[in-house]
């Protein structure tokens, strides 16, 4: 199991961070966006009928999505540690979309 928690945190290690920024970045967009609905009319819902929400999520979704590709696509730091770990490779693509699916599911949820 110590095999599959390296290959994990390799792909956790290297991103994790960044996503929680754009998250925050996304939040902090939403946040400002919903006060400043909440000023300009009595009700804020009838502002995010043509909102910009969608658009906050799609910038948030590239910025992640952008992320979480080039995860170890340059350079060879990965690679020399998936072959000292002798872990097969489709164990670790499966690993990889299991942290790749969490990400998503944590944009979603925020």
């Amino acid at each position: 199991m110590k095999k599959h928690g390296s290959v994990l945190m390799l792909w956790a290690g290297s991103t994790f961070y960044k996503v929680l920024g754009v998250l925050a970045l996304m939040m902090a967009a939403e946040i400002g966006y919903f006060f400043a609905a909440r000023s300009k009319s009595y009700s804020y819902f009838d502002e995010l009928s043509g909102s910009v929400l969608p658009l906050l999520f799609l910038a948030a979704f590239l910025g992640i999505s952008a992320l979480l590709t080039l995860t170890g696509a340059f350079g060879s730091k990965s690679r020399y540690t998936m072959a000292r770990l002798r872990i097969g490779e489709d164990t670790a693509v499966i690993w990889q979309a299991v942290y790749m699916s969490a990400c998503y599911l944590l944009l979603w949820m925020v």
